[in-house]
């Protein structure tokens, strides 16, 4: 048996065939969101279904003639994003990504005016611009015309599912794990959140119905057809959340394992079947499926951060940085670096947050705010660890991946330290792609989940003398940001 994935990120789509022996990558077409000087990162989702396109006809033509038949398609998509269409289905503004901030005023009135505890009850997040709730009151604020022409908001995945199989506006479904990532969902209910419909002024008939993971879709319109026959009657899995595909692809798909990605950004997460789950301020809750919860939280700053450093400052070659670093004592430079250069999501989702530096002399160097720049990362990990310890006590592994810790192997010793936890380094570069091809094994009713198995590559020790000094530095970092915020 072979699966197909199509992993459709914020910067390329990517295209791997999946079996009991492992994985191969078929085609990847990169792309990129456009910005604006007012906070804006947006994309034309024709662009996007044209992209993905021309990756599935690499794909096609790289597909072994030796290989098992093809049994599904399982997709795995950014979580967040936003487009607006009309009665038609024609899109009426462009995608708005979840790192798009023009609505950060809009959010904070929103926060004034409604009971951002009781939202987050309810729905796992906190009001945001990431989330939907404000990116659709700020385009009626800011943009009436176009907002009075859309007839619903939904995410990527369903435009383009919409265009690969030949739907109606009527027919486009949301995945429960899409769905409960827009900040509308009701986890009690398992439907859109009616009260904060209200409140922003929409209804449910704005969005799409929501659908679970084994409610598939099949029979590519004429002109895929044509173009990937060997596709055309295939079952397409509705899209997951590629947080959650990380997770599953990591084989952290029960409590007893955190699982941290770091890469542009971090998340740290976990997945249960517990059924009440009441979760701190501070982390979200998704879902996999009907069945299954993600709860964790996110950061807008990971190796995006790093970049900014590399760029900014005057510093060595790589590998003299990296043996630099490594031979400094654990906040030995009496910096605080508040990394919030993109803004703030988890711990306190303050939209108006930015980064700072405490603490500069004139013999503070680069190499010191570059090792307090990936402490202050580490030290996030650590007060992430604390709140989601009050819904897991529990658990005590850790398993970590992303390309930030292929640059930077250190920052794997430093959340270790930070957290007071072993952090085991996964082998599995895939993870979201293959969390993809698990659910849609899954979906097919193989549970046993023979893909080959993300092993363990590295395991980092925690140092209790380090440990004490990043316990320090979190309660410093602490009473800092809160002096300025």
């Amino acid at each position: 048996m072979s699966i197909l994935t199509l992993d459709m990120g914020t910067s390329s789509c990517r295209v791997m065939l999946w079996n009991e022996s492992g994985r191969k990558l078929l085609a990847q077409v990169p792309y990129s969101m456009q910005t604006s000087d007012d906070g804006g990162v947006f994309m034309d989702a024709d662009a996007l279904v044209s992209h993905v396109a021309a990756c599935f006809d690499k794909a096609i033509l790289q597909i072994p003639s030796s290989a098992a038949p093809l049994r599904a398609v399982g997709v795995t998509t950014f979580l967040h994003s936003v487009l607006g269409i009309d009665a038609q289905g024609v899109p009426v503004t462009p995608i708005l990504n979840w790192s798009d901030t023009r609505a950060a005023e809009t959010c904070n009135a929103l926060r004034q005016n409604l009971d951002v505890a009781a939202i987050h009850a309810r729905t796992g997040c906190i009001l945001h611009p990431s989330y939907y709730p404000a990116k659709i009151v700020w385009m009626r604020e800011t943009s009436p015309d176009f907002y009075d022409r859309v007839a619903r908001w939904i995410s990527p995945a369903e435009y383009l599912n919409m265009h690969l199989f030949g739907l109606s506006i009527g027919e486009i479904r949301a995945s429960v794990s899409i769905a409960s990532g827009t900040g509308l969902y009701h986890h009690q209910t398992g439907d859109w959140d009616t009260e904060l419909l209200q409140n922003i002024g929409i209804t449910a008939g704005s969005l799409s119905p929501i659908c679970n993971l084994d409610e598939t879709v099949s029979g590519l319109k004429s002109d895929y057809a044509s173009r990937w026959d060997i596709l055309k009657n295939i079952p397409f899995v509705p899209a997951t959340g590629d947080a959650a595909c990380s997770n599953i692809g990591s084989d952290c798909n029960s409590p007893d394992k955190f699982a941290i990605n770091l890469g542009t950004s971090g998340a740290i997460r976990a997945v249960t079947r517990q059924r009440e789950i009441e979760v701190p301020f501070g982390l979200w809750h998704y879902r996999v499926d009907r069945d299954r919860s993600l709860v964790g939280t996110a950061f807008s700053d990971g190796g995006h951060l790093m970049d900014w450093l590399t760029d900014t400052l005057k510093l060595p070659p790589h590998e003299e940085l990296l043996a630099r670093l490594e031979t400094m004592t654990p906040c030995s430079h009496g910096l605080t670096f508040l990394p919030f250069l993109a803004g703030e999501r988890g711990l306190n989702w303050n939209p108006t947050t930015r980064g700072a530096i405490l603490g500069l002399t004139m013999d503070t160097d680069s190499i010191e705010i570059v090792r307090a720049a990936m402490e202050s990362v580490a030290l996030q990990f650590a007060g992430a660890v604390k709140r989601l310890r009050v819904v897991f006590p529990n658990t005590e592994t850790i398993v970590a991946s992303g390309g930030a810790f292929t640059h930077f192997p250190l920052w794997g010793q430093m959340i270790a330290d930070a957290v007071d936890l072993p952090v085991n380094m996964s082998s599995e570069a895939e993870a979201t792609s293959r969390g993809a091809a698990i659910l849609a094994s899954e979906v097919l009713g193989n549970t046993s989940h023979s893909l080959a198995s993300a092993t363990i590559a590295h395991t980092y020790q925690p140092n209790a003398h380090a440990h004490a000094r990043y316990s320090d530095a979190w309660d410093k970092m602490n009473e800092n940001y809160h002096r300025l915020t």
